[in-house]
C-alpha cells in the first residue's frame, strides 16, 4: 500500500512540474527591471455625450499600490497582484510623458493587460486620498485597466507607456456629472480600458 501511495504521489508531482521547472497553470518567470509610465493624453469626450466643453486638467494625481498583469491567454501572471508600491503619481501635465518609476516584474511572456490598483495609502503616498482630479479628492479604491494589442513581450530594461486618455475622459465625465465621489466614481470607470504600448 505504501509503495502504491508513493507511486501515485510521484506521478502527480511529475504531472504538475514541467521539464523547465515551471508549474503548469502558474508559470514562474524571470524578473526584470521595467520602467512604467504614461504618454501625453487628452480628456476629451465624444460629442455624443452632448457636453460642449470640458475643463483643462489642473491636477491629476493617484496613489498606486499594486499592479496585476495578464498574458495573452488571459491568465494572471505570478498569481495576480504585484506589490510594486509605485506611490503617488502626478500626471497633471497632460501634454507630457511621465515616468511612474522602475519596478521588478515578471518578464518573458506576452503581456496583454496591465491593471493599476489605486488606493488611499497615506504612509506610502503622503496624501490622504486615492485620487485627486481638478481639486476634488476621493478615497475610493480604483482600478485602471490597460490593454496591449498586439501583446508585447517584455525584457529587462524595457519601458511601458500607458495612455490615460480613456481613464481621464471617464473621470472628466464623472466630474461634469457631479459624480466624482467615492460612491459614484466606479460607475463611470466600469468597462473603461486604456491602451498600453512598449516604448521604442
Amino acid at each position: 500500500m505504501r509503495i502504491v501511495f508513493m507511486f501515485i504521489f510521484s506521478f502527480l508531482l511529475m504531472g504538475l512540474v514541467s521539464c523547465n521547472g515551471t508549474t503548469v497553470g502558474n508559470p514562474v518567470y524571470s524578473e526584470g527591471a521595467v520602467t512604467i509610465g504614461s504618454s501625453s493624453y487628452s480628456n476629451s469626450v465624444p460629442a455624443a455625450n452632448k457636453v460642449s466643453s470640458f475643463a483643462a486638467v489642473t491636477d491629476f494625481k493617484f496613489c498606486i499600490t499594486k499592479v496585476s498583469l495578464k498574458d495573452d491567454s488571459g491568465s494572471e501572471v505570478n498569481g495576480g497582484s504585484l506589490d510594486l508600491n509605485l506611490g503617488l503619481v502626478d500626471v497633471s501635465d497632460s501634454t507630457a510623458a511621465k515616468s511612474w518609476g522602475e519596478a521588478d516584474i515578471p518578464v518573458g511572456y506576452s503581456l496583454s493587460e496591465m491593471n493599476i490598483e489605486v488606493h488611499k495609502d497615506s504612509e506610502l503616498c503622503g496624501v490622504d486620498y486615492s485620487l485627486r482630479y481638478n481639486n476634488v479628492t476621493i478615497e475610493a479604491d480604483l482600478e485602471f485597466k490597460f490593454k496591449f494589442d498586439p501583446a508585447i513581450v517584455l525584457s529587462g530594461g524595457d519601458q511601458v507607456l500607458l495612455n490615460l486618455s480613456a481613464v481621464a475622459s471617464a473621470i472628466e465625465r464623472a466630474s461634469v456629472a457631479s459624480a466624482l465621489t467615492d460612491e459614484l466614481i466606479h460607475s463611470h470607470l466600469e468597462g473603461v480600458e486604456g491602451e498600453g504600448s512598449e516604448e521604442d
